[in-house]
């Protein structure tokens, strides 16, 4: 999943601009890969400051290279997620030390297709033949940390928009987040990755933010927004007789106002 059909930033443009909404001024994204979506979002917020993390020392170059044109924006070589510091993805099991982190990069496939999907993960972990771990530990930030430093940065108090892609990181530096930074951030976009998994982790967004899933139990895409009392890029009512595509559970969620889904 990819572009604005996973991430939503032109419909959230658009959204902007025919409501009585504040203006998107600080952005996080989390996975840069190459900076080709950074572009994208600092072209359809080119008043926003934007902060891009990516772990593989490659693509940082690249991204580096290719977002170096616009001045608002910052490439950090990290990775947010918060495995490092818990054993679970809600914060309930502290480990007693921060552990080492490693990327690992996905390869080519027999074909020599790039499927990409590169992971953080403890260093030393077999992760099969499909990954090659990357020697140089990793910079580890939680989300709690990254938002409250750009907005220090920024000279706001909320973060208008989260765009993520993690690579499964998404389940614990979400649900490892505190509801301060949670209620913080207005609209968040990205992929999920093993529905099951992510589900409590979107329950516990529903208590700060109304919450749109769509996709597999295996990929999928989740849109966040914050709930006010202003005009809702969502709609406000729950649906809850949805399922995804090959998930027979049915679960409640909201989903986008047609005004704007395009």
């Amino acid at each position: 999943m990819e572009g604005n059909n996973c991430y939503r930033y032109i419909n959230l443009k658009i959204f902007i601009s025919d409501t009585s909404n504040m203006p998107i001024k600080a952005i996080i994204e989390i996975g840069t890969n190459v900076g080709k979506v950074a572009a994208e979002i600092v072209n359809c917020f080119p008043d926003a400051k934007l902060v891009t993390y990516e772990m593989i020392e490659d693509y940082y170059q690249v991204s580096k290279i290719l977002l170096a044109q616009y001045p608002n924006v910052e490439v950090k070589k990290e990775v947010v997620c918060a495995k490092h510091l818990y054993e679970d993805d809600f914060g309930q099991k502290p480990r007693k030390t921060p552990i080492v982190m490693h990327a690992f990069f996905a390869l080519p496939d027999e074909k020599g297709l790039h499927l990409g999907g590169s992971i953080a993960d403890v260093e030393g972990r077999n992760r099969g033949a499909r990954y090659k771990e990357l020697s140089v530990p990793l910079v580890c930030r939680t989300l709690d940390e990254v938002v409250q430093e750009h907005m220090t940065k920024c000279g706001v108090t909320t973060i208008d928009y989260i765009k993520s892609d993690a690579e499964g990181a998404e389940n614990n530096f979400l649900g490892c987040a505190t509801k301060k930074t949670l209620e913080s951030v207005r609209y968040m976009a990205g992929e999920y990755h093993n529905f099951n998994r992510f589900w409590p982790v979107a329950q516990k967004m529903m208590e700060t933010h109304f919450v749109n899933l769509s996709g597999h139990p295996s990929l999928g895409s989740f849109f966040f927004e914050l709930k006010t009392d202003k005009e809702s890029f969502l709609q406000k009512e729950q649906t809850t007789n949805i399922a995804l595509k090959d998930h027979a559970e049915k679960f409640h969620w909201n989903m986008f106002d047609s005004r704007w889904d395009i």
